[in-house]
């Protein structure tokens, strides 16, 4: 179960990865405010240039691109020719450069974050070096106008360096905290699973002992009152052997709720359709049962065990007609749903829900949560309340 919870947990920060060009496009409107500041014969380019990186940004928004290495050098070419355009080193398109670094940081690659900042920091010298000649290193003195302009240039590029540095921090930080996040996980779904084996090893020896003590002695009872068939205790008997028929088919019912026998003989399509025939005994619900795809073995006993949790609730709280029990396969998980047109539940009010009895729906999504997949539940179109549970399934 770790590995599913791993490949989940990369999932999740890949899609914040892709995020990364929606927020640099919030800087294209200061950027485009830089064409006002820039000298006469530079406006037409830098606006060529300028909507050519809206428009390079805009492809990587659309296309959800990750960073990699040429992306990111593209937008460093970009900000720095941005930045020669409209002022040189001064232009305040170049404090686009601290925007890289903090960027980097949501990729939990320190090394990757030090690397773009020092890139950064590269390409700022090589705006202050570009409109120097030899003549000017040659006459730089104390009171140079240049000497000064290379002053501010290094403290610029030293404050872009110590904050590339933070930002290396915070990632090798926050990279940190999510390796012991990810091993607190992965021991969570271990007593996870000892827990679950632990229950359900109980539950078969309640049920085996039940079968092999309870119902085989109460048969056996059966078996000898039937003398009493026929005599004047006839009126008796059957009233016994009537209550004793009723009592084995409670207890066979409470054997198989405890540990369906046919979950590890037929699998569990077999065994939804046996718990949903079950549920629908009474006549209502009338319950479907559409299996259309296999799940892993380690999880069938606790799909199982979340559907008869779904389907005790809508016997004796949702008033339904119908419903309708699915296992799908989506994408790479595996989802079991339980749909039914009864009278909903609140979803706003949790306390009050757990006061008609459903803590055990608050214990299975735990236990699925817990399992590395999600469990959602949500009113359905048309009244009613569908409640879908999704766990790992790799591939069909």
């Amino acid at each position: 179960m770790g590995r599913h919870t791993l490949i989940r947990n990369a999932l999740v920060s890949n899609d914040l990865v892709a995020r990364i060009p929606a927020v640099r496009a919030v800087l294209l409107g200061p950027m485009a405010l830089s064409a006002l500041v820039a000298e006469p014969p530079w406006v037409v380019p830098f606006v060529a240039a300028f909507l050519a990186y809206a428009c390079w940004v805009g492809l990587q928004i659309v296309g959800r691109m990750a960073p990699s290495a040429w992306t990111t050098a593209l937008d460093i070419l970009a900000i720095t020719v941005l930045s020669e355009l409209s002022g040189g080193p001064n232009s305040e398109v170049s404090y686009a450069y601290f925007l890289l670094p903090i960027a980097g940081i949501v990729t939990y690659r320190a090394k990757h974050t030090a690397m773009v900042g020092v890139a950064c920091a590269l390409a700022y010298v090589f705006l202050i070096a570009l409109p120097l000649s030899p003549a000017d290193v040659e006459a730089l003195d104390p009171g140079h106008q240049h000497l000064v302009g290379l002053f501010r240039g290094g403290v610029n590029v030293l404050y872009l360096l110590w904050f590339t540095g933070v930002c290396t921090l915070v990632t090798t930080a926050l990279r940190t905290h999510e390796r012991n996040l990810r091993r607190l996980r992965m021991v969570r779904e271990r007593l996870l699973a000892d827990v679950l084996s632990a229950e359900e090893r109980e539950r078969a020896t309640l049920a085996d002992g039940l079968h092999d003590s309870a119902i085989q002695r109460l048969l056996a009872t059966r078996l000898e009152l039937e003398d009493l068939a026929g005599t004047e205790h006839d009126e008796m008997w059957r009233r016994a052997d009537t209550a004793l028929l009723e009592t084995v088919g409670e207890l066979r019912d409470a054997v198989f709720e405890l540990h369906p026998q046919v979950l590890d003989e037929a699998g569990l399509a077999e065994a939804l359709c046996q718990l949903g025939a079950r549920a629908g005994r009474g006549g209502e619900p009338h319950v479907n049962v559409a299996v259309e795809t296999s799940c892993p073995k380690e999880y069938e006993t606790l799909f199982y065990s979340v559907a008869r949790e779904l389907l005790s609730n809508v016997v004796r709280h949702a008033r339904a007609s119908t419903v309708v029990v699915s296992l799908r396969r989506r994408g790479g998980l595996v989802c079991l749903a339980v749909a039914d047109d009864g009278v909903g539940l609140d979803l706003a009010d949790s306390s009050r829900n757990l006061a008609q009895g459903h803590v055990g729906l608050a214990r299975q999504k735990v236990r699925v949560e817990s399992a590395g997949g999600q469990m959602s539940i949500a009113a359905r179109p048309g009244g009613g309340t569908i409640v879908e549970a999704c766990l790992p399934g790799g591939a069909e």
